[in-house]
């Protein structure tokens, strides 16, 4: 059973809320993939939700971002492979700047592999 809040805390192993979606989860997501060319072309944006039963004014931000900002890459930037892998160091940046411009932002991985760069 997951902890948390992030899921699986209603039957077990389905919940409402199931599946929680990493920051890479986001990120990894085409919004057009399933789309024709033509229909491609009706897309103007895109937004990322929270589910409200898992915020609240003491979490929010922490749950929203990192993801959001995830969403907002994989949106604007439209990576062509979509590897989580790629963008970790930019996320792991860009979640220092705001925890520094005093946004309660939640790490994307632990601290050791900031310091470290687990992905080399």
């Amino acid at each position: 059973m997951k902890k948390g809040g992030h899921g699986n805390w209603v039957y077990g192993d389905k919940s409402w809320c199931d599946p929680f979606h990493t920051w890479a989860n986001v990120y990894m997501l085409d919004p057009v993939a399933n789309l024709t060319n033509e229909l491609k072309k009706n897309v103007l944006g895109g937004e990322t939700a929270a589910w409200s039963e898992l915020v609240n004014p003491s979490n929010v931000l922490t749950v929203i971002f990192p993801r959001a900002s995830a969403a907002a890459e994989a949106l604007w930037s439209a990576p062509i492979d979509r590897d989580w892998r790629k963008a970790a160091n930019r996320m792991d940046r860009f979640v220092e700047i705001l925890n520094q411009r005093g946004v309660d932002c939640s790490p994307i991985w632990p601290t050791y592999c900031s310091k470290r760069n687990c992905l080399d």
